[in-house]
């Protein structure tokens, strides 16, 4: 509704600046324009998101320099009033988005990801370390988040990935339940799933649903899913074709701040809590 609001609001300040064009100029402004339009055509099937409006945003930026150039630098000063006045407001909203709000925000989401970023790196050289011998280890997250993606990625730029990568659970809070050598039980709260927004799509079809008793099976490693609830399964045993407590495991959790610290399961029989 607000986008809605905003599109009839700007339809009169555009036709006013439009009109007052000569019309060589004015059919080249109206070609952008339908061109930025037809430019969100094919991003429809994706969801919205700012970086999917650049293409749109070519047609729209002579635009919005036409708008503020008539308002703020007329040939003739105009009586502010009505139309005219409509058009400098939206001249003023433009110019406030442009030159100031954008850089603010530019700014702060850059230093949000150098930030994200020096940490990132500094969490992958500690996980290097803990590494002895990457062609052998198996690298087993026990409870990850979105950072448990791009780590693979990050240890294969130095030529030290491990033989195998697991992500049991992309999830908050998780309760790990030991039931022999090689078996782990892993159980979140009701109401949540095992598998968070930023991981259910990644390897599977959306519209794919669990349910109890299904098997999932890879080599090295057997899921079995002993519970679902209204998010997706929320109890799942797992089983590694070794000892989890093999030194070739290495078994780590991620963190709210992004590293990966260390999360060895509990002794058989007992439980253990992990959280972000």
């Amino acid at each position: 509704m607000a986008a809605v609001a905003v599109i009839a609001l700007a339809i009169v300040p555009v036709r006013h600046v439009l009109s007052a064009l000569e019309p060589r100029f004015r059919s080249r402004a109206c070609v952008l324009l339908l061109g930025s339009q037809l430019a969100l055509l094919p991003v429809l099937a994706v969801d919205p998101s700012p970086r999917v409006l650049g293409l749109s945003m070519l047609g729209l930026a002579p635009l919005f320099g036409l708008v503020m150039a008539h308002a703020w630098f007329p040939a003739t000063p105009p009586e502010r009033r009505g139309v005219a006045e409509m058009t400098g407001l939206a001249a003023l909203g433009i110019g406030f988005a442009q030159f100031i709000h954008a850089p603010a925000t530019a700014f702060m989401i850059g230093e949000h990801y150098r930030r994200t970023s020096v940490s990132f790196v500094d969490a992958i050289d500690d996980l290097r370390d803990r590494l002895p011998d990457p062609p052998s280890d198996q690298l087993v997250v026990l409870r990850g988040g979105p950072s448990s993606f791009f780590a693979p990625f990050a240890l294969a730029g130095s030529g030290k990935m491990p033989a195998r990568w697991r992500v049991l659970a992309t999830t908050g809070h998780a309760l790990g339940l030991r039931r022999d050598a090689r078996a782990m039980d892993l159980v979140v709260p009701r109401g949540q799933s095992m598998l968070s927004w930023f991981s259910w799509d990644l390897f599977r079809n959306t519209a794919t649903t669990f349910r109890e008793g299904q098997v999932v099976e890879t080599p090295g490693l057997r899921a079995t899913i002993l519970e679902v609830g209204p998010e997706g399964p929320r109890r799942v045993r797992f089983e590694l074709d070794r000892d989890l407590d093999d030194p070739t495991n290495v078994w780590i959790t991620e963190s709210s701040k992004g590293d990966f610290p260390e999360a060895k399961p509990p002794k058989p029989g007992f439980g253990q809590p992990y959280d972000p």
